[in-house]
């Protein structure tokens, strides 16, 4: 499902292995990052009214976002689980298997020795966009014509880190103002 390799060095090993044994990596993940989240932004009596507005508001937001990330997994788990039915894909292939067989016979009275090329490559463009669709049916494998997943991966990954460190930005200058608030 998943390489363990790429995430060593955001993981201990032992969570590594707990998520490897799952049924949906994904759902345990997100479940995760709205814990971490929740950690990440505490209001408590403490906090001011202002910093617990802020906090609320960006909680409310990244959850938003960890909703449409579930709910785009599942959209494409479905993509990946639904193969085309098998009686589409044999009716399919014996219809072009039989009409390009009868070709020669239907058009060699009206073209002569151009039926030949003409009926090559009538095939060959038929069954260039059967190929096209069966690789269509699963576009997440790692072939150079699919869906570059690792690189999707690795953006969200650092619009995620872009997004901590920013947030990380303001608590700085927010704990610094309200110092030098106080000694003032």
């Amino acid at each position: 499902m998943f390489d363990s390799d790429e995430l060593a060095g955001f993981m201990p090993s032992n969570k590594i292995l707990m998520l490897s044994k799952l049924n949906h990596p994904g759902l345990y993940s997100a479940s995760n990052i709205t814990h971490a989240l929740q950690l990440a932004l505490p209001i408590t009596e403490a906090t001011s009214a202002a910093i617990g507005s802020a906090y609320s508001s960006t909680m409310r937001m990244m959850e938003k976002h960890i909703t449409r990330l579930v709910e785009l997994m599942g959209g494409l788990e479905r993509v990946k689980a639904t193969p085309l039915p098998t009686v589409y894909v044999t009716h399919l292939r014996t219809f072009l298997l039989i009409y390009l067989l009868s070709m020669p016979f239907l058009y060699y009275a009206l073209w002569g020795w151009y039926t030949i090329p003409a009926v090559s490559l009538t095939g060959f463009i038929l069954l260039g966009i059967d190929g096209a669709a069966a690789e269509c049916e699963s576009p997440f494998n790692r072939r150079a014509n699919h869906l570059n997943m690792d690189k999707f991966c690795s953006n969200v990954l650092n619009e995620i880190e872009d997004l901590y460190v920013q947030n990380a930005d303001r608590r700085i200058h927010s704990v610094g103002e309200n110092a030098a608030f106080v000694e003032n």
